[in-house]
């Protein structure tokens, strides 16, 4: 029999697999676009309101951004040496965002600051996309154009325009939790080691895996299910073993929190001193909240994994501030999957959410064009 009887060709299996993949690419590419231009829309009319000149999306590029760019520009540091008191260096920033950034520099001739930006529009349409498969294998019952207005247009997307690691974790953690949910564990390790070398927290995403490894496999696929498990922390290992060559500090990457003030402390006692002090420190307290309530519903909704992992995505930030909080909760796939799961079941909610979502997402944008709020 001719090799091309039993291999379909690959342009066979694009054309099936866009036919199967359709709609949810098209709401995808749809509401990226509309993401970006509403950033865009709200930069311009932010500066001709304040400036008199009008903001481009290079100026969302602020804080982490610019330690990013500094990376694209010239790796890791040897030694700390930013801040006044020279306590500072770039190695608590992971390295796979700068380095699809210092790819897309060096292909394009565009800035760092640029390339991280463009990296963070590319990878939104991405993330959308894997959200809504992820939920479609759940078997929860949300339009796939809600489903992807959560993430696009979620208050914290506005971390998709500045140059952060948001859209690149999300994309990841979202892929790994989908491989998974199709017993593709090899995959999912390969994802989830990506993740770590994107963002700490990416390391917990062996916890679903733990949780859906209680299945009885057969003796064979239990030795590929373990080897999964194995690769998820091997990019946050070889963050620390570069470190390491560098500068003597395998954990040099927790380390350095403390030139932010990010010490670990109980997590309790961090959440008590924000809500004692009036203000924003309050608000952002209140994420916590809703993080652990939000893990809490995923364990009752039997999804022990996603709810075990999302209280440790919200404990992690808690340990040492409320600044990060919500940014880690509200543009999380967990907890995403547990809102749809909860839209899908009383879905006269929606009216009311979505308004309070796109308010939300325009308020971020001001807030962090007018340097009101500080983001870390």
């Amino acid at each position: 029999m001719a090799e091309g009887t039993l291999v379909p060709a690959w342009s066979d299996r694009l054309a099936a697999w866009l036919a199967a993949n359709r709609q949810k690419l098209l709401v995808a590419l749809t509401l990226s676009v509309a993401s970006e231009f509403v950033a865009w829309a709200v930069a311009a009319a932010y500066g001709y309101w304040s400036r008199g000149a009008a903001l481009g999306l290079r100026s969302y590029c602020l804080w982490d951004c610019g330690w990013y760019a500094g990376i694209v520009r010239a790796g890791y540091a040897a030694a700390p040496a930013e801040h006044r008191a020279g306590d500072a260096a770039n190695w608590a920033f992971f390295p796979l965002h700068p380095l699809l950034a210092g790819a897309v520099h060096r292909l394009t001739g565009l800035t760092p600051e640029e390339s991280l930006l463009v990296v963070g529009s590319l990878l939104l349409p991405v993330a959308i996309f894997l959200f809504i498969a992820l939920l479609e294998a759940h078997e929860i019952d949300l339009d796939p154009w809600l489903a992807g207005l959560l993430v696009a247009f979620n208050p914290e997307s506005l971390y998709a325009h500045t140059g952060y690691t948001e859209p690149l974790y999300f994309a990841l953690c979202a892929g790994a939790l989908l491989a998974l949910q199709r017993d593709r564990w090899l995959l999912a390790g390969l994802l989830g080691a990506a993740g770590s070398a994107t963002r700490l927290v990416g390391a917990f995403l062996v916890v679903p895996m733990l949780a859906r490894l209680v299945r009885p496999p057969a003796p064979a696929a239990l030795l590929d299910r373990l080897l999964a498990i194995a690769l998820v922390p091997l990019g946050v290992a070889l963050f620390g073993w570069h470190l390491y060559g560098l500068s003597g500090d395998l954990l040099g990457f927790l380390h350095i929190q403390i030139a932010w003030d990010h010490v670990l402390q109980n997590p309790l006692l961090v959440w008590l001193r924000a809500i004692w002090h009036f203000g924003w420190n309050q608000l952002l307290a209140a994420a916590a909240v809703w993080g652990l309530c939000g893990a809490l519903y995923l364990c009752l909704r039997r999804m022990v994994g996603y709810g075990l992992f999302l209280a440790l995505a919200t404990l992690l930030p808690l340990s040492t501030t409320v600044i990060s909080l919500p940014r880690y909760i509200f543009w999380q796939p967990v907890f995403l999957v547990g809102l749809a799961m909860a839209l899908s079941e009383r879905p006269a909610v929606t009216p009311f959410l979505l308004p309070l979502f796109v308010a939300g997402n325009l308020l971020m944008s001001v807030a962090w064009l007018s340097l009101r709020i500080i983001a870390l």
